[in-house]
């Protein structure tokens, strides 16, 4: 190597960012301003409550100059759930990973441990930060952290002439955003007959 050249570096984050939120995008933005090449794990098995697919494509959307990479196998979640936890984890990783990486980034306590199979030099990263379970088990609280890949939706739901075109109107001006126009009206008018079961939607 000539003198006054360094090696790339390379960095890892591991997940399963069920669901993505600032947290991760924060972690994710410090990594990436902090080596050359930074690859983002998205891991994640069968029964999770978020699918995988939609975590591993909403964060190679986002991270479009981050080599984004899906691991789907079936391990074990905790070191409690296994003896071979941390040499299975190894193995998932080399798969996909075969070698380095020089830093691990995380925001959580398995970091450390993570970064020492590896090889590699620890960067905490803001361990108090809100965590995907705590978004997943109070998801109105914590809204401000979701970026917008999620939209509240309100259905107004109830006989004619009760004043649910003001209420929308209301709500719309309360919250500052937008309404639809009353869906049955149109599509009565047009059908010139009832409201029928075929003509909800699911």
């Amino acid at each position: 190597m000539e003198k006054g050249l360094q090696k790339p570096t390379t960095g890892m984050i591991l997940g399963k960012f069920m669901p993505p939120h600032l947290g991760h995008q924060y972690l994710v933005d410090l990594a990436r301003s902090y080596v050359d090449s930074l690859t983002v794990l998205v891991c994640s098995i069968q029964s999770e409550p978020i699918t995988g697919d939609f975590c591993y494509h909403w964060m190679r959307r986002t991270f479009a100059d981050v080599n984004v990479v899906h691991v789907t196998d079936e391990n074990p979640q905790q070191p409690k759930d296994n003896a071979d936890f941390w040499q299975i984890c190894y193995e998932s990783i080399r798969r996909v990973l075969p070698t380095g990486p020089d830093y691990v980034f995380a925001s959580e306590n398995y970091g450390w441990q993570l970064a020492t199979i590896l090889g590699a030099s620890y960067i905490p990263v803001d361990h108090a930060r809100i965590s995907g379970t705590q978004v997943r088990q109070n998801t109105l609280a914590n809204w401000h952290y979701i970026p917008p890949y999620f939209m509240r939706r309100v259905c107004i739901f109830w006989s004619e002439s009760t004043g649910k075109s003001m209420l929308r109107q209301n709500l719309a001006n309360y919250y500052n955003t937008v309404y639809v126009s009353e869906y049955a009206r149109g599509l009565l008018d047009f059908k010139g007959g009832p409201c029928d079961f075929t003509n909800i939607p699911p």
